[in-house]
């Protein structure tokens, strides 16, 4: 077990009589088709002077796996203990949005109704279907906007369309199968069109940042200054 009553080694520190090692956990790392890149991962946390353990007493548990808004219980548990006592989690099971586009539309929702004219415009443009389709069609008619429609949990820019009026939008509720399968569930996100987009060589991209957040109250967030454009 770890000896609390040691302070933590500063990262890329070696340990010394005043100061103990810093102890990573890895979890969900098993998977062959996350062998290459789950490697190279443990190689920057043990790089930067961190030990792997396998147990509970860890500083940080990196957590390779897709996210999973149903996690069971003791998954839950062991993540918010772990935020108590100080130490660090790179996976949230309990904020669902962080990996489902309709969740995070419908988490916007929320911001809007709470927030109004205060939330940022670039996030003024995510909707959800059915729930928001009157709203769509009005910006549609009124404003000619333009919306891109995404499954809620597809990527890689599959199952993804573009529509610039009503009846375009009609026609691809009516006709695409994975649409007509789930009638009556939130199951397409519209987010309006930004319209020169920007491009990379001709192609669109999406960014992944990576952040830490050391305190909520007050807020605090720390941003990587590397990340990497997906296309």
């Amino acid at each position: 077990e770890l000896d609390t009553t040691i302070p933590r080694c500063a990262v890329g520190a070696q340990p010394t009589n005043s100061c103990r090692p810093l102890h990573v956990r890895f979890r969900g790392f098993h998977a062959t088709e996350l062998h290459e890149q789950s490697s190279e991962l443990k190689n920057i946390w043990l790089r930067h002077g961190f030990t792997e353990t396998r147990s509970e007493d860890f500083d940080a548990l990196w957590v390779h796996v897709r996210s999973d808004p149903f996690a069971s219980k003791t998954t839950i548990a062991r993540e918010r203990r772990a935020h108590r006592s100080g130490r660090v989690v790179a996976h949230c099971h309990t904020f669902a949005p962080a990996g489902n586009k309709c969740a995070f539309a419908a988490h916007l929702a929320r911001l809007r109704a709470r927030l109004g004219s205060r939330l940022h415009p670039a996030l003024a443009g995510n909707f959800l279907i059915p729930n928001d389709l009157d709203n769509i069609t009005t910006r549609m008619m009124r404003r000619r906007e333009r919306f891109v429609l995404k499954r809620c949990v597809s990527s890689g820019g599959k199952q993804v369309a573009v529509v610039d009026d009503v009846d375009s939008l009609r026609t691809f509720l009516a006709t695409t199968r994975w649409v007509r399968k789930f009638p009556t569930q939130s199951g397409v996100t519209a987010q309006r069109l930004v319209d020169p987009p920007l491009l990379v060589n001709g192609r669109k991209f999406h960014l992944r940042l990576f952040v830490l957040i050391p305190s909520w109250e007050p807020l605090r967030v720390l941003l990587y200054r590397e990340g990497l454009a997906l296309f």
